[in-house]
């Protein structure tokens, strides 16, 4: 099911923008590409992994003329050494800073809903925006949670037609942090391992999630997913450190052969 990355990798250096030709995991090839999508479980579930899973393959395949972040990372660890990739247009590690990189979101949104108007077209042509939020519950906790809820609801709401995407990350699985809005506009659910039945269904509307094994085998994470209709169990992969080591390395080199030139 899962394709590794071949051991010698070729790199073309015809242009600057050309990805690492490498093969990548299908799961989160299929993750990435379902649009807005929710990661939650309990603390050392697994939600890193898949969440970085999903980062590395998107970047293994697309130059940041495709594919573009915006990471909130209110730990300030999860997602710090993602940072400088050419693929971010904004890091966030502070409620203040996080609101403000969903407000230049929001206004990207709504100008690419303006051209597109012009355009007289219904989706957008370019680049696909993901927004990368590692804890949303911090932010949705926080004292700025009404202004947060509503831009996170909006952009759950309009973002798809105009490649602006939401990847949701939880460790606070109840009912208030994963509110039915989220889930309305949220087809694509990841159950890691929870506490109880309960935290399950409020992420995918089944139990189950609450059964899978810890600690988890080293590496992995089960995920019982929900997209639209269909609930499948998968046993996520990830990636090696030598892995991930070349994709960092190859695209800060490309970055700074960009710079230089």
């Amino acid at each position: 099911m899962f394709n590794l990355f071949s051991q010698k990798p070729t790199i073309q250096t015809t242009k600057v923008w050309v990805t690492p030709a490498c093969q990548v995991y299908t799961i989160y090839e299929t993750l990435a590409r379902s649009g807005h999508c929710l990661i939650a479980g309990a603390t050392g579930s697994g939600k890193s992994t898949v969440m970085e899973g999903m980062l590395y393959t998107t970047i293994a395949v697309n130059s940041p003329a495709r594919a573009q972040f915006i990471l909130i990372d209110l730990k300030k660890v999860a997602l710090r050494h993602l940072k400088n990739l050419p693929h971010v247009v904004s890091y966030a590690d502070t409620i203040v800073t996080a609101e403000e990189a969903l407000r230049m979101a929001a206004r990207r949104m709504d100008a690419r809903f303006d051209q597109m108007q012009r355009q007289g077209v219904r989706e957008w042509q370019g680049a696909d925006l993901y927004i990368v939020v590692d804890e949303c519950g911090d932010l949705l906790t926080s004292g700025r949670k009404k202004a947060l809820t509503e831009l996170i609801q909006r952009i759950g709401m309009l973002g798809r037609a105009a490649k602006v995407h939401l990847w949701l990350g939880s460790q606070v699985c109840t009912r208030d942090i994963i509110s039915s809005a989220i889930k309305a506009n949220v087809s694509t659910r990841i159950a890691l391992r929870t506490a109880t039945s309960q935290e399950s269904r409020n992420i995918c509307g089944v139990s189950g999630a609450e059964q899978f094994p810890s600690p988890i085998q080293a590496g992995k994470a089960l995920g019982l997913i929900r997209n639209g209709a269909d609930i499948k169990t998968w046993n996520m992969p990830r990636y090696t450190d030598e892995q991930i080591s070349f994709l960092l390395d190859w695209w800060t080199d490309a970055r700074k052969s960009t710079i230089a030139a």
